[in-house]
């Protein structure tokens, strides 16, 4: 009898211990560098393995992160925290059932009280939430504010005032816009996106992408070819093509290109660059190239998404990870360790007491301060990679350099854009689409 006791008792304490265990959760990592994936380890992921005892946290930085993903996850497997690159792709993923609703937990955790309501939509697909937004991008014009003094220019806020700059420029010998897309092709579309908010505008964007406009309409023909004058004219870097945005900033650094249209990640390598050539930066709203486009305007872009895998043993527990992830200490705190990373803030109701940090570049809190503005009031444009169809999205990267090259007329890319779009809306691929400020 007190064998079978003493046998028991050892039962209990094995059944108590395996249970103490923590439950393993992971996440995988992409385009950081070791830096900054030692400080997201230490700030993020211990914070969150140290906070509480049910579960740990592993994460891994995978190089080839989409083509890995996919091959793990047609096996079954993956990662528990699933990271997408932006709204599209969260649709193909939705629709193939990879990655589960979230309402539940969004009700538990109040994530519809914490995050922007608009943005927080742009992951919810037949009234179901499947995402959380990552940080928040936007296109902005950078210049070198050293030769822009030097020469008497001024940010332009129009079309005579960019072109009086970019003559000017071009007279000096100096690259008026300064791009590459050597190591991202899909460098192309920041372009896109440009033309299509700063000449069409948001408002006839919007009507492109609930289809009350073509993608062949005039007014976007009219923004096309501006943006094909601008490469026929040699305003883009000589050899875009050979060049890494990186690259393509330090050519704005030593001061051979005076501009560039770029992203809020730009400011990492604006940082970098412009501190080994001792020259000086900023940056300023996108001009406004026809009396369509409103100015200042930001359009919006969705930088990531994360999910929760089907294939997920601990859902509840990759929930209270993400979570934890986006408190405002939490991601403060990554921030300010990563002070040049580029990334604005997550879309959240955020307090200015919870986001006022002496360590962060102040031309980065400008931008947060404005764009998350925007978005509150609804007054944004829409960038190709959060609100175009994915099939339609990549259409557009590779076919506008035949345009440039004079392989293709203006009008029979967009024609090609335009039939691309109305299938990808028949097979159920178009994301979300915020209404502008004073639409439903």
């Amino acid at each position: 009898m007190k064998r079978c006791l003493f046998a028991f008792v050892l039962s209990l304490v094995f059944l108590w211990k395996a249970s103490a265990e923590p439950k393993e959760l992971t996440f995988w990592i992409t385009d950081f560098n070791q830096q900054q994936f030692a400080d997201f380890n230490k700030i993020v992921v211990d914070g969150f393995n140290r906070s509480q005892s049910d579960y740990t946290v592993k994460a891994s930085l995978i190089q080839q992160y989409d083509r890995e993903l996919k091959l793990a996850l047609s096996a079954g497997k993956g990662p528990d925290i699933l990271f997408t690159e932006g709204p599209s792709y969260l649709v193909q993923y939705s629709k193939n059932g990879l990655v589960i609703p979230l309402d539940d937990y969004a009700t538990k955790y109040g994530w519809d009280k914490k995050f922007i309501t608009s943005t927080l939509n742009l992951e919810r697909l037949n009234k179901k939430l499947y995402g959380l937004p990552d940080e928040y991008e936007s296109m902005f014009l950078y210049y070198n504010k050293t030769l822009f003094e030097k020469n008497g220019w001024t940010p332009p806020k129009n079309a005579e005032e960019f072109q009086r700059i970019v003559d000017e420029a071009k007279a000096k010998g100096i690259t008026p816009l300064a791009g590459g897309n050597a190591n991202w092709k899909g460098t192309n579309e920041w372009f896109i996106t440009v033309v299509l908010n700063h000449y069409a505008g948001a408002e006839n964007v919007y009507q492109g992408l609930t289809g009350k406009l073509p993608w062949n309409a005039p007014v976007f023909v009219e923004a096309i070819n501006l943006l094909n004058d601008w490469w026929q004219k040699g305003y883009f870097s000589k050899n875009y093509y050979a060049l890494s945005d990186t690259e393509a900033i330090n050519e704005v650094a030593t001061g051979k290109a005076a501009m560039t249209f770029s992203g809020s990640w730009a400011i990492h390598d604006m940082t970098q660059t412009f501190s080994q050539s001792g020259q000086e930066w900023d940056w300023a709203p996108i001009p406004s190239f026809a009396s369509s486009a409103t100015y200042p305007l930001y359009e919006l872009g969705i930088g990531g998404t994360q999910s929760i895998s089907k294939f997920c043993k601990n859902p509840d527990g990759a929930a209270a990870f993400l979570d934890f992830m986006y408190q405002p200490k939490v991601f403060m705190a990554w921030t300010e360790a990563q002070p040049s990373s580029g990334q604005l803030l997550p879309p959240g109701n955020f307090s200015e007491q919870e986001t006022t940090s002496s360590k962060l570049d102040p031309r980065l809190v400008k931008q947060n301060a404005e764009v998350l503005n925007c978005i509150r009031t609804g007054q944004i444009g829409y960038t190709t990679w959060a609100f175009w169809p994915d099939r339609t999205e990549q259409l557009m990267i590779n076919e506008i350099e035949k345009v440039w090259s004079g392989q293709l007329k203006v009008a029979d890319y967009l024609k090609q854009v335009n039939d691309q779009f109305q299938q990808d809306v028949k097979d159920g691929r178009l994301p979300p689409v915020i209404a502008p400020s004073g639409k439903e």
